[in-house]
């Protein structure tokens, strides 16, 4: 697959440090095209939770992955969560309350495989989710990639971009990093 032979990214910061005992390492691979953006997570975690079935289901209490991404400079961001079995959250909306539901099933996931060590989830995500149909190319977006597992044995929170906050909240469009499409 693509996504194998590109860089890896690596989320390595902690921001609270009464979680700091579980930390699956998490990589993750991001591509685009004019249609859609293509992300690969790469999760060493052994025996991954997984409860939660259907999507917009509660998936960030499992063993998760999450990508938020907001098109106009953090005004309002894009939430999207799977949890080790590809079942995904995705929301819309300015804050935390008041947040839309969209429909997942635009997501598709493939090259889900969980092993001994581990397990990873590779994403296509149109880019017509985000209302973007003439394409990304050129756009400078805000973004944040997670992982967490609010309800696993080890709780744990990680990011991608430092969040400075004095407890777990993913929600926070200010600390997202840069990410252009070039």
């Amino acid at each position: 697959m693509l996504l194998d032979g590109l860089p890896r990214h690596l989320l390595d910061i902690c921001p609270w440090p009464e979680f700091p005992l579980a930390r699956p390492v998490t990589h993750f691979a991001v591509a685009h095209n004019k249609s859609a953006i293509y992300l690969k997570f790469f999760v060493d975690e052994v025996d991954p939770r997984i409860t939660f079935t259907e999507h917009n289901d509660p998936v960030y209490k499992d063993s998760c992955v999450e990508f938020f991404l907001s098109l106009d400079k953090g005004a309002s961001y894009y939430n999207m969560e799977w949890n080790a079995a590809g079942v995904c959250l995705m929301m819309y909306g300015r804050s935390r309350q008041g947040r839309t539901a969209v429909s997942p099933a635009l997501i598709r996931s493939s090259d889900l495989g969980v092993q001994a060590s581990g397990w990873s989830l590779a994403l296509y995500i149109p880019v017509s989710v985000f209302g973007c149909d003439s394409g990304l190319s050129g756009m400078h977006a805000t973004a944040n990639f997670y992982k967490c597992g609010d309800e696993c044995r080890e709780p744990h929170y990680i990011v991608w971009n430092d969040i400075r906050t004095p407890a777990p909240d993913f929600h926070q469009p200010r600390y997202f990093g840069d990410l252009i499409f070039l």
